[in-house]
């Protein structure tokens, strides 16, 4: 890091190199596997007059890991190799034309790349009765994800407008992504090995695959204001987002549009910038990715199931269409959400404060790519659950695959098992503490409270079976988070910075981290899983960490300073189940598949001149 005064010119460099070692017990004795992360920023700033200034950067990160996952269900012959380098670099300009009026210009350019694959071209294989893999990993995976991006946003400060004051912010942004995304089953096949039904072993292989290359364009506009009229601040804003998508080798067009009206409120209760109650309506868009629109770019091999036969040769037994026409819903809505927050925030003392916030969230038109002429028939099948019990449900069983799909907002009537649009919801409530940086310390300690709901639309009409199995009710996942970081300087100028996380578990499969239910395969076209106890009915442990910085800074000479940190993670050394084997018929049920890292240290040395 240095800078010359003179000229106005800043330049900043870091490098980093990151080593690392992972032992676990594996199918013949320990494993080890190492991971590198390589990482190097640059940052020029240059302030040829104090109204403008011009910086860039630039970032780098290289992930690179060799003979990854080695455990006792995936020997060293079923690793895999991933190396995914990725950049991010950006130019700004900021002038100010007043004291009142400013632009701030970006332009940027990002660049993710991944790659990952087994060591050998043979297909790999899956034990369904042990959760064994075997002979090679299952995929061969190529991504390359640039995002090219320009902002652009006017600024101005007016006194005395209409009444109070505001600060009026106008903005551009636009947005260009791509992704090419080649994805192979290794060797052209998949095999999963011994799945039982009613006392008899199957084997199964599978084909599938896609390589495609959509592309996106974002456009957004928007205005806000921060207006002041005494005791009371306003923030209005509106934002208009157009987005567009295309394909290499599909004339279909992702098309729509979306408004987000915001709308904040605080209120300083007694007008001594102590007490505020605080309002808030805003309407948030997701993230802009190609996986909105991808499934209609015409590039996806069909999925197929055959019967291994004992001889070695394959039966075709089930097969999704893929390859048949896919279309885009012209009139297809971009995911959304609406979030209404009330708070109030109290100044116990200098420096001191304490904020209770409630939070509600209504999540809108999820994308799906929908089967329009597959036909369900209704059927049972019988199974013995963890009691020894033989129980008999009811199940879809898929009897006409489709002959066309289309990407849309599930709703009730686009298929004949679609009763409903996307639904989910999440209320929650935060506490939180704060001690600013004063007298050599500072703490923050919050508390969070989070119930989440969701119900299925029916795009999968055997979801709705589950539905109604458990009550017919959305499954509430409730979760807690209490955490506490703080900085406190002690003798020799010594910053200790701790930081306390304890989190319930929460979310369902496949969500957050902890909640689990027992499943098995039905014998119908696909073998798909059915969960066969009631949600939320099984937790693996609340994660508990402490974890530490310690750091120290040296002045050697002028501008020459050295600063040296260590980091301690997990100083409890808490070893806790972040992974449990959920499938019944497995030998290994309800046994953990996976942990947390143990205690681990880092040792850090930074020079600035």
């Amino acid at each position: 890091n240095c800078n010359n005064a003179k000229d106005k010119i800043w330049i900043f460099g870091s490098g980093t190199f990151r080593k690392f070692g992972y032992e676990r017990t594996s199918e013949g004795g320990p494993a080890k596997y190492y991971k590198y992360l390589p990482t190097g920023i640059l940052k020029f700033t240059l302030q040829p007059a104090t109204s403008t200034r011009l910086s860039a950067y630039f970032v780098m990160d290289y992930f690179s890991m060799d003979r990854m996952d080695q455990s006792l269900y995936r020997p060293y012959e079923a690793t895999a190799w991933d190396h995914s380098p990725s950049w991010v670099s950006n130019i700004s300009l900021l002038h100010s034309f007043s004291d009142k009026t400013f632009i701030d210009v970006t332009l940027g350019y990002s660049q993710m790349t991944w790659s990952t694959g087994g060591y050998s071209d043979e297909p790999g294989r899956i034990d369904d009765s042990t959760g064994i893999r075997s002979v090679n990993y299952s995929f061969r995976i190529e991504e390359h994800s640039p995002r090219y991006a320009a902002n652009a946003t006017l600024s101005h400060h007016a006194d005395d407008f209409i009444t109070g004051s505001h600060d009026f912010k106008f903005g551009l942004e636009v947005e260009q992504i791509s992704s090419s995304w080649d994805i192979q089953y290794s060797g052209g096949y998949y095999y999963r090995d011994n799945v039982e039904f009613y006392g008899y072993s199957y084997d199964y292989a599978y084909t599938w695959g896609e390589d495609i290359n959509p592309k996106g364009v974002r456009v957004s506009v928007f205005v806000q204001d921060a207006w002041n009229i005494g005791n009371l601040t306003i923030n209005p804003g509106i934002r208009f987002n157009s987005y567009r998508g295309t394909f290499k080798t599909s004339d279909e067009v992702f098309k729509t549009n979306g408004f987000a009206p915001r709308l904040g409120i605080t209120w300083d209760v007694f007008g001594d910038h102590k007490t505020a109650l605080k309002a808030h309506y805003g309407r948030f868009y997701d993230k802009f990715t190609t996986g909105h629109f991808d499934d209609a770019a015409a590039g996806e091999k069909d999925w197929v199931m055959y019967e291994v036969m004992p001889d070695g040769s394959k039966v075709e037994i089930y097969r999704d269409p893929f390859t048949n026409p896919t279309t885009i819903d012209a009139d297809i809505k971009f995911p959304s959400l609406d979030q209404f927050s009330f708070g109030i925030e109290r100044e116990l003392m200098a420096d001191t404060s304490i904020a209770l916030s409630l939070v509600w969230k209504r999540w809108y038109n999820s994308i799906s790519r929908v089967n329009l002429g597959e036909v369900f028939t209704l059927t049972d099948f019988t199974f013995t659950d963890e009691q020894g019990q033989s129980q008999t449900w009811d199940i879809y069983d898929r009897t006409t695959s489709a002959t066309s799909f289309l990407v849309a907002n599930p709703r009730s009537g686009l298929t004949p098992y679609i009763e409903r649009e996307s639904k989910q919801t999440y209320l929650g409530f935060i506490a939180e503490f704060e001690k600013r940086f004063s007298d050599n310390w500072m703490l923050n300690a919050s508390y969070s409270y989070g119930l989440s709901k969701s119900w299925p639309t029916g795009t999968n009409p055997n979801s709705l079976i589950d539905f109604d199995r458990w009550g017919g009710a959305p499954v509430a996942y409730p979760f807690h988070i209490f955490k506490m970081y703080g900085t406190f300087i002690v003798p020799w100028n010594i910053k200790l910075s701790p930081t306390f996380s304890w989190r319930s578990t929460f979310g369902g499969r496949g969500e957050g981290d902890g909640r689990w239910e027992a499943w098995v395969r039905a014998p119908v076209g696909g073998n798909p899983s059915v969960d066969i106890e009631t949600p939320n009915v099984n937790k693996i442990p609340d994660y508990i960490a402490l974890d530490l910085r310690i750091f120290k800074s040296f002045q050697i000479k002028g501008d020459l300073r050295l600063e040296g940190y260590l980091d301690i993670y997990n100083i409890f050394n808490r070893q806790r189940a972040s992974d449990v084997q959920d499938q019944l018929t497995n030998i290994d049920f309800g046994k953990a598949t996976r942990v947390n890292y143990g205690r681990e240290f880092r040792l850090g040395v930074r020079f600035y001149f």
